[in-house]
């Protein structure tokens, strides 16, 4: 029987970070953000509140791509954190009972806007160049370690494993999660999509090089209009995955969210939790994950590990 170790790791937060749209931030609002904690806080703000309107749509039938709830939904954050458009002079627009850059309280400026990102009281530059950063994300710790020595290092990986798939699920759209592996782990990395990735991820096994296979196997919720962490996107995911009669497939899901991690588990994955976004994994929730590490490496050491035993 052939022994399958699979990978599947969340990409948005998880394989890269947020520090380009934190920087993006500072450099618009920079003498209102000044403390990098509280940038990040605001980012952060924008980043799950994305991915709540995200799923809430998904659940209740209607699906839009996550970049658009980003999209619509960044003025809000920024409002919502007190932030204050300036004139071309440099002059702060007042911001009466959170009415926005417009200077109207709230319910006039509501009335004015169109939810379209046309009416937006920062106008559309200061969207586009926080939106313009997501394609640029930096990988996070350990990531490129992770994927391109690690998980591939025949002297570290038990003999009776006969070949390493490594995935990327992510909420985000496939061309996005694509640059984003490519511009981290150099053009010469494969990147498989659709339902034969799986196959083509079979045929990287040659070699003295690659004998436990080469590249990364890329999923999008667009593919299919369905949100993370809808339990259909993981039994989707194991559709890709195509285990074959006689084959040992052992399935992992990384994520930095234990939300995610939660609905893996519920579909079969063992899970890894990373600790840089989170960092209190609020078991009384989600309960405990199979193995806990500080980045991507170090979780890649510990599946070696765990599935050498």
């Amino acid at each position: 029987m052939s022994t399958r170790l699979v990978v599947v790791h969340d990409v948005l937060g998880t394989c890269f970070d947020l520090t380009k749209p934190i920087e993006a931030l500072k450099s618009i609002f920079g003498d209102q953000v000044k403390d990098d904690r509280l940038a990040e806080l605001i980012i952060m703000d924008w980043y799950h509140a994305g991915q709540r309107d995200f799923t809430t749509l998904s659940i209740n039938g209607d699906y839009k791509p996550i970049s658009a709830c980003f999209k619509a939904g960044l003025p809000r954050v920024l409002l919502q954190a007190g932030l204050i458009k300036r004139d071309a002079d440099g002059a702060a627009q007042t911001q009466t009972d959170r009415g926005g850059g417009s200077g109207l309280p709230a319910d006039q400026h509501f009335s004015q806007t169109t939810g379209d990102g046309k009416g937006s009281p920062f106008g559309e530059e200061v969207t586009q160049k926080i939106m313009s950063t997501l394609s640029t994300l930096r990988p996070r710790p350990g990531m490129v370690n992770a994927f391109t020595k690690t998980y591939r290092d025949q002297t570290k990986v038990a003999k009776h494993i006969d070949r390493v798939d490594l995935w990327g699920a992510t909420n985000g759209g496939l061309p996005l999660a694509q640059k984003l592996f490519v511009g981290a782990l150099g053009e010469q990395t494969p990147l498989y999509t659709g339902t034969q990735a799986v196959n083509e991820q079979e045929k990287s096994v040659s070699g003295t090089e690659h004998k436990l296979g080469n590249g990364v196997g890329v999923f999008s919720c667009d593919e299919n209009k369905i949100a993370k962490p809808d339990p259909r996107v993981y039994e989707e995911i194991i559709k890709r995955i195509q285990i074959k009669p006689n084959e040992d497939v052992r399935m992992w899901f990384v994520a930095s969210h234990t939300w995610d991690l939660f609905a893996a588990k519920k579909a079969g994955f063992k899970t890894a939790w990373v600790t840089y976004e989170e960092f209190e994994m609020c078991s009384d929730i989600y309960g405990t994950p199979d193995i806990v590490a500080k980045d991507l490496d170090d979780i890649a050491k510990k599946i070696v590990e765990y599935e050498s035993k």
